[in-house]
């Protein structure tokens, strides 16, 4: 009898409380999918680097999941809440007809493991096909053959999965039974009579509140915007902005009502005064719970927008300043000398250069003793240059690098990159754009179109035309300085900063079994009379891509499971206090059908209220993301970035469209379907 009430219970429940399931089933979804990524590099091709960033990711997701895992549990069990909070009358009825505590407990813990049976069911089901899209995603970033690609079912991420809500739901049991057995009968039969209390607020506090909390945000907006993401004042922006956004609901509440009422016309038109009073009572009595959630759009927006920008410019530095495969570099230790020619060296040592490589260059970097500053002297107004270069030419000891022509030329040839040609008695400069940004590069330009003559062994040179070089005679020089490009015989005396030894394979090499081959023969071929080292680092340009594409895929997986969790939150507690709301407010909506509302009207002052709860907090959210997105834009673009945020933008308003909008129809929908309740 008892399993035969819970199973119906739960039936109705699944029909008029979507929001409850949707919830549960969607987290069940996003926590397989996103810990089920260890197992979907079994159906890719991918190499030793890319399997290196796979594990890592699958291990920053293990511990983000346990931080996802009391979110999710902390949402089911205030939606649980709100369940038992709409069922009390039923269980008050269930006492007086004589049956015990103990039966309503086992009777709501039967509908608890149906429910939770249900929504695993359904969620890994979902999220076993999403899974595999996120595997195809995944190759696609990777760029991972995928002709291998079949079906993956994670048993680990399902067990971890049932195990972690599995635990969510003894939980909810123990709570229900804690609920049930603390309630009194009186309680239960009248509880749909209990009211939440409102407070009337004076108008002339909620307005001086209102100027305040202005002045809070604004103060926190100009502080983050003057001063950036990285500085002390942040934390004072951000304290600045949490209390501005609890004082701006507080506030609203107490005038809001005050303020439409002045345009009567609008006020009495159709339900509008109707669907103000409700939204005025509901923010006066949730103003806390509303800040919070403004607070975790904000944060959603920016994690879903920023973590798309961020991981599209990290994939975007993929092929700047690594014009070759793999360079080798050594560098001087000490008295030992440096080997002349490094590609012979290794050969010697068994290395089948000519197998894997179409071209190779060497190139010797130099130092002299001209400083960044000594360039711009006279030239460059250095209290006008970007802050973050201008060290390079406030301090004397950041002096140039140099490489001779021919070498450099040698270089370019190598890459399929054009060559310079100057005379005897000139220079260029080489300034590698670090991503889109040239800014050095257009400091060396206005340098050279100067005329700025350097002395090296009592030789003056003057600049080159068309002398600054955005190419590299290595990959990834993370320096940022100028290399200056002298003439052959005025390196011969300067002192040796670094040799490099550029390779570019032949076609259809696989550098894996290049490196496994190197490192075989200088295992087998090591000697004890071996003094100087054939490179001591070398960097690949497709290990850099990989490591690259690995980042982005980390930044950009761990926003999408971060931000729409906290999505399915914010939206999902806004959905259940309107449910919860509309729930207190049945008499009143069957009030103005006596009062001879139609139907329709009725209907359209639900949705409005709906909607004005799910905005008001999502319009300071976005207030909040224009300034948060404009300062992360900038700061990366100082970063050599170029951080453009119309991307990540457009992807993170479409998931809010998905979720925010899935739960505002679901709202409607319950809250419809409480009220048709009614007019039977």
């Amino acid at each position: 009898m008892f399993s035969k009430i819970a199973f119906k219970n739960t039936m109705r429940s699944i029909r008029d409380y979507a929001v409850y399931f949707f919830t549960m089933t969607l987290g069940v979804c996003l926590f397989y999918m996103f810990n089920s990524i260890g197992e979907q590099q079994a159906m890719l091709v991918l190499s030793e680097t890319q399997k290196q960033n796979v594990q890592r990711l699958t291990e920053m997701m293990g511990y983000v999941s346990i931080f996802v895992s009391f979110i999710l549990g902390f949402l089911i069990l205030y939606a649980n809440r709100f369940l038992i909070r709409r069922r009390k009358k039923e269980m008050g009825i269930y006492l007086t007809l004589g049956m015990s505590r103990f039966r309503i407990s086992g009777m709501l813990i039967g509908e608890t493991l149906l429910i939770g049976i249900f929504s695993l069911g359904i969620g890994l089901l979902v999220g076993t096909f999403g899974a595999q899209a996120l595997s195809v995603f995944t190759a696609r970033l990777f760029q991972a053959d995928l002709s291998g690609f079949y079906f993956i079912f994670s048993r680990e991420a399902c067990l971890k999965t049932v195990l972690y809500f599995g635990v969510i739901f003894l939980v909810i049991m123990a709570f229900n039974t804690v609920s049930v057995s603390r309630l009194r009968l009186i309680e239960l039969l009248y509880a749909d009579r209990q009211n939440e209390k409102y407070r009337v607020k004076n108008l002339w506090i909620s307005v001086a509140v209102f100027v305040l909390s202005i002045l809070c945000l604004g103060t926190a907006y100009a502080i983050v915007l003057k001063d950036g993401m990285f500085q002390e004042s942040l934390s004072t922006a951000v304290i600045l902005g949490i209390i501005g956004t609890v004082l701006f609901f507080f506030s609203l509440s107490g005038f809001l009502l005050r303020l439409m009422q002045a345009g009567k016309k609008w006020y009495y038109k159709n339900l509008n005064m109707f669907v103000l009073r409700q939204i005025n009572a509901r923010i006066n009595t949730a103003f806390l719970s509303i800040s919070v959630i403004c607070l975790m759009l904000f944060v959603t927006i920016c994690t879903l927008a920023g973590g798309m920008s961020i991981s599209n410019l990290v994939a975007s530095q993929n092929e700047i300043d690594m014009p070759y495969d793999i360079s080798f570099t050594c560098y001087p230790v000490e008295d030992i000398q440096l080997p002349e020619d490094m590609g012979a060296r290794m050969e010697e040592k068994g290395i089948p250069l000519g197998k894997y490589a179409k071209a190779r260059s060497q190139v010797t970097v130099y130092m002299t003793d001209i400083s960044h500053m000594e360039m711009a002297q006279g030239i460059l107004n250095i209290s006008e240059i970007d802050p973050l270069v201008r060290p390079y030419f406030e301090e004397e000891g950041v002096i140039l690098r140099a490489v001779s022509l021919s070498e450099y030329n040698s270089a370019m040839k190598a890459c399929g990159r054009s060559e310079m040609r100057m005379a005897e008695d000139q220079y260029g400069i080489i300034s590698p754009a670090i991503s889109q940004n040239t800014m050095m590069q257009d400091l060396a330009r206005q340098i050279m179109e100067d005329g700025k003559t350097i002395s090296l062994g009592g030789k003056t040179y003057t600049p080159a035309p068309e002398g600054v070089s955005g190419n590299s005679v290595t990959n990834r020089d993370y320096s940022g300085t100028w290399i200056l490009i002298l003439p052959d015989e005025a390196v011969k005396n300067l002192e040796i900063s670094q040799r490099v030894l550029n390779l570019m394979y032949k076609d259809g090499v696989k550098e894996d079994e290049f490196l496994n081959t190197m490192d075989y023969e200088l295992a087998q071929n090591a000697s004890s009379a071996d003094t100087a080292p054939i490179y001591h680092m070398y960097v690949s340009r497709q290990q850099e891509i990989d490591n690259a594409l690995g980042v982005r895929i980390m930044v950009l997986y761990l926003a999408l499971y971060i931000g729409i969790v906290f999505l399915i939150v914010s939206a999902a507690v806004l959905a259940l206090q309107q449910l919860s709301d509309v729930s207190d407010s049945v008499g009143r909506y069957a009030l103005l059908r006596k009062l001879g509302a139609e139907e329709s009207m009725v209907n359209r002052a639900l949705i409005s209220q709906t909607a004005i709860y799910f905005f008001i907090p999502l319009l300071l959210a976005i207030v909040h993301s224009i300034v948060g997105l404009t300062v992360v834009n900038r700061e990366f673009s100082i970063l050599y970035m170029g951080a453009q945020m119309l991307e990540g933008a457009i992807f993170a308003g479409t998931i809010f469209l998905l979720v925010y909008g899935g739960y505002f129809i679901l709202a409607c929908l319950g809250s419809r379907a409480m009220l048709r309740r009614t007019r039977r």
